[in-house]
């Protein structure tokens, strides 16, 4: 699931841009999720992450919540409370409560483009 090229993702966020660091952060979140975890067995592709922290945006494939920030913990868990992860119904939802207020209206535009990209529907 490519990020549209004339997308900008505004800090503190960073489009994953190149198949190595999608497939790097993806990797890493499967070796932590244990069976019962949120995630276990979900079709999840890591699209961003956020500077200053390791939280991975995932979008989400067939499921409700469109969307994950998982923080990874770089270790293996067997506890299905690890990573944290918290879902999101749609880009609204997390635009709301992963940026400043200033940058909302450009993250919904990115999100709205990111859910076209993904062929996924409200």
């Amino acid at each position: 699931m490519p990020i549209p090229r004339n997308i900008t993702v505004l800090p503190p966020w960073k489009a994953l841009d190149s198949i190595g660091s999608k497939e790097f952060h993806a990797s890493e979140v499967n070796k932590e999720i244990s069976a019962g975890h949120v995630l276990f067995g979900a079709g999840a592709e890591a699209v961003a992450s956020r500077t200053g922290r390791d939280d991975v945006l995932f979008g989400l494939r067939g499921t409700v919540m469109l969307l994950a920030v998982v923080h990874p913990t770089w270790q293996g868990e067997s506890n299905p409370r690890w990573p944290r992860t918290r879902l999101f119904k749609g880009r609204d939802e997390w635009a709301g409560d992963e940026t400043t207020p200033g940058r909302r209206e450009h993250i919904r535009w990115f999100l709205f483009k990111l859910r076209d990209t993904l062929s996924l529907r409200p």
